[in-house]
């Protein structure tokens, strides 16, 4: 088994399927199919195209990205995947809210379900499988006319991972070849002005995998994970027959939280679409019971193995007994982002928050957009306007000493802090 480490040197735009509309959205991780087809490119880059290598090296990238190793989802710290069989408070109207939440699936006996939020009263909402505490930078571009005057009907945005964004995983299996794998790799699209990001790659002893009090099996999947029934139609539950054969026990579902995900891709290698396939999402987590009980090896080999179809492309990448989910730090800003903090306090603190933030947020994006480009914008005419007017001059200079920034991440975390809506 590997930890892997990848810290974004430029943004990762990783498109998910498109939509109608002028945003393009990005997965707010690394999945493992991106980061299989950022290391196949590499080995292609070093050695060319497996159909024209030497037998040996052809028989390596097979075994590297077609046999049983399996790359895992990338997450960036302090970001977790929200189990659908967990459920938080819908509406978090205060910030105590963020920390609530209700394992269905926990191993904890006598456990009460929660009926209501325990901290404003209001109604609980059921995990979806996103990835919790990851917020994406937005990146508004345009077409240009002759005269370089916007173009109409040519404005989109683009969400991205910021730079310098740190994000971890595993790749379960081992090759000589990852002592010599690059330290520069290039994950995602728009490749031409971002992806570049540094991978660290290193030897771990897997994690031990306990049995659970109950006596049951929890199974939640990391990844997609792509199932079909006995006559190849797709199933909206784990392949027990063929997981019961591996572990030689006998497997019954017991309780069951899933949604169903239509998964795409592209083969960059050909410069085809990859086939559309019905699968569960992330989060998706099944308890199961075995007869007998699987040991510690047993449930080792499950969690290493992962579930379901194309699991060299980083699908069916699972857990296996984790512990009760518990949300990330709420305040995962407030040690690293403690300048902007000092920043946005003096306007968050003078009640005009609420009243500014519709205004303010767009001018200091067109800001942040025009210093990541080394384009010359000027405030100037932004502190003229009648909104400022009649406000405390403390308001005044700090909304001047925003505007002036030059720094665009330290622009981009103030942005961060306006759009809270917890914070006021």
């Amino acid at each position: 088994m590997l930890d892997v480490v990848v810290t974004a040197e430029e943004p990762l735009a990783l498109g998910v399927s498109p939509e109608s509309g002028n945003v393009i959205d990005s997965w707010a991780y690394v999945p493992g199919s991106v980061l299989r087809g950022a290391l196949a490119a590499a080995w292609i880059a070093s050695h060319g195209p497996p159909p024209v290598t030497p037998a040996a090296e052809r028989d390596q990238f097979l075994r590297l990205f077609e046999g049983e190793i399996r790359y895992g989802p990338l997450l960036a710290d302090k970001t977790r995947i929200e189990p659908l069989s967990v459920r938080r408070c819908k509406y978090q109207p205060q910030r105590a809210c963020w920390d609530t939440s209700d394992d269905l699936a926990a191993d904890k006996p006598g456990r009460v379900a929660l009926v209501s939020c325990p901290v404003c009263g209001g109604p609980l909402a059921p995990g979806k499988g996103a990835v919790v505490g990851m917020r994406l930078e937005e990146v508004t571009r345009t077409a240009l006319e002759p005269d370089e005057t916007a173009k109409d009907g040519n404005l989109f945005s683009r969400r991205q991972i910021s730079a310098r964004t740190t994000l971890r995983g595993l790749i379960v299996g081992d090759d000589a070849w990852f002592d010599e794998a690059p330290e520069c790799v290039w994950l995602g699209g728009r490749r031409s002005t971002g992806g570049r990001a540094r991978l660290s790659v290193r030897r771990a002893t897997p994690a031990a995998v306990e049995p659970r009090e109950d006596g049951k099996i929890l199974l939640r999947l990391e990844a997609p994970g792509i199932f079909v029934d006995s006559a190849t139609r797709p199933s909206l539950e784990p392949p027990l027959h063929e997981l019961s054969e591996v572990l030689d026990t006998q497997l019954k579902i017991d309780r069951r939280w899933a949604r169903p995900v239509v998964v795409r891709g592209w083969h960059a290698a050909s410069g085809l679409p990859k086939p559309a396939d019905h699968a569960l999402a992330a989060g998706s987590t099944f308890l199961l019971t075995a007869a007998p009980a699987l040991s510690a090896d047993g449930l080792g080999l499950l969690a290493r193995r992962g579930v379901g179809l194309r699991r060299a492309e980083g699908f069916g990448h699972v857990a296996v007994n984790p512990p009760p989910w518990t949300p990330p730090e709420r305040a995962a800003m407030a040690e690293e982002r403690s300048r902007a903090h000092s920043l946005v306090a003096p306007l968050l603190g003078s009640g005009q928050a609420g009243r500014l933030r519709p205004w303010l947020l767009p001018h200091l994006k067109a800001l942040a957009e025009a210093r990541e480009l080394d384009q010359p914008a000027s405030a100037a005419s932004i502190l003229d306007e009648r909104r400022l007017r009649g406000l405390a001059p403390s308001v005044v200079e700090a909304v001047r000493e925003l505007l002036a920034l030059l720094e665009p991440d330290l622009l981009r975390d103030v942005i961060v802090l306006l759009e809270d809506p917890t914070w006021s």
